[in-house]
C-alpha cells in the first residue's frame, strides 16, 4: 500500500536517473543499532507512516538517505553522502508468516538532462 511518492517516475532512464531501494526488514537485519537510533522507528509504525505523510519532503529524503546508506563504507559511503536526491517512494506491506508490516523505501534521482516524468512535488 502506499504511505506517500513525491517527484517520484513510473519508468525512468536507467543511464541518467538513479533508483535505490531498500526493504526496512533487510535494513533491520544488517544493522539493528543503526535502525534503531533513526527517529520514528523502531516498532513505531504508526507515528511513522503519519510523519511519512505529512512532513517537509526534503526531511523525509534527508531520513530515507540515512537509512539507504546504512552498512557502505570507504569510496561507497563517500559517493553516497554526496548523492543528491529528487523524488522518493515509502509503501508499506505485511509479511506472509507473521503479518508484520515492513516498508520499501524508495530514493530517486532525476539527472538534469533527463525526459523522464515524475509525479508531482508535493
Amino acid at each position: 500500500m502506499l504511505v506517500r511518492q513525491v517527484a517520484f517516475p513510473e519508468q525512468y532512464d536507467e543511464d541518467l536517473d538513479t533508483l535505490r531501494t531498500e526493504y526496512s526488514d533487510r535494513l533491520y537485519q544488517r544493522d539493528p543499532k543503526h535502525w534503531d537510533e533513526a527517529p520514528f522507528l523502531g516498532g513505531q509504525q504508526y507515528g511513522f507512516e503519519d510523519w511519512i505523510r505529512t512532513a517537509d519532503r526534503r526531511d523525509v529524503i534527508k531520513y530515507l538517505k540515512h537509512q539507504l546508506g546504512c552498512g557502505l563504507k570507504g569510496a561507497f559511503k563517500s559517493a553516497w553522502d554526496k548523492k543528491r536526491f529528487t523524488g522518493f517512494r515509502v509503501t508499506v506491506g505485511l509479511r506472509s508468516d507473521t503479518g508484520a508490516p515492513y516498508y520499501c523505501f524508495q530514493l530517486f534521482n532525476k539527472n538534469r538532462e533527463s525526459t523522464t516524468k515524475v509525479s508531482s512535488k508535493k
